[in-house]
């Protein structure tokens, strides 16, 4: 944050203490990457026993956003009087999660509806697969081993864009056993002939070399894993 001074936790108007839509914009991004976060900004009402007592205390959440707008997630709205009506909304569509900030903007329920409609109709999420490859094994207790993921990438695209391609690189087989977690090969995801992203594949459990001594590819194999490990 370059322009960002908190004075108190709940932000409150205090001498000092100032923040920016960019700011509140990357803070809310960050936020909503915690699950707790974002179920609770994306509840529109809540009960809670009252201690001590048979009643029930019921929370409402002002955001109209969550009940008008296909989409809407969160996250917080401000009124005080010194900053006028602020605004931090989130909505999610097919992946994509857009933040849009509105500050001291009187009409700030429709110009959040018509940014969002804006960004969507301008902007597309590409994730990536969780899809595991068989790999075979020559050598090994088992006939082969699932290949996955080592994580899933999501990517904010413009609209309308080109083909994406998956390309795996892995070799046809392995000698022997593996490692769960040992990286054998990459999925590479391209648009357009450019690289979008790489992936490590990693085996998704332990295999174990078959009965009886190495044969000598092996013994060489497991030579240069020790080597290129620096053990």
């Amino acid at each position: 944050l370059c322009d960002t001074h908190f004075q108190n936790p709940h932000g409150l108007p205090a001498q000092g203490h100032y923040t920016t839509a960019r700011d509140l914009a990357l803070i809310a991004a960050a936020a909503m990457k915690n699950p707790t976060f974002r179920e609770i900004v994306s509840t529109t009402r809540y009960s809670v026993p009252q201690n001590g007592t048979d009643a029930t205390r019921l929370f409402l959440n002002h955001n109209r956003l969550l009940r008008t707008y296909d989409g809407a997630v969160g996250v917080k709205t401000g009124f005080p009087k010194e900053s006028g009506r602020c605004l931090v909304g989130a909505a999610e569509r097919d992946g994509l999660l857009l933040i849009c900030v509105t500050l001291s903007d009187g009409n700030d329920w429709r110009d959040h509806a018509a940014l969002f409609d804006w960004g969507f109709s301008q902007y597309s999420a590409f994730i990536s697969g969780t899809e595991a490859v068989e790999m075979p094994i020559v050598g090994g207790a088992e006939p082969s081993v699932p290949l996955i993921p080592a994580e899933n990438i999501s990517l904010t695209l413009p609209a309308g864009h080109g083909e994406i391609t998956k390309t795996v690189l892995a070799p046809r087989f392995l000698f022997g056993g593996c490692r769960e977690g040992q990286e054998i090969g990459r999925i590479v995801y391209r648009m357009e002939g450019e690289e979008l992203a790489s992936i490590p594949l990693i085996a998704a459990r332990t295999v174990e070399r078959a009965g009886g001594k190495p044969s000598l590819w092996q013994k060489i194999r497991a030579l240069f894993e020790r080597e290129s490990s620096g053990r």
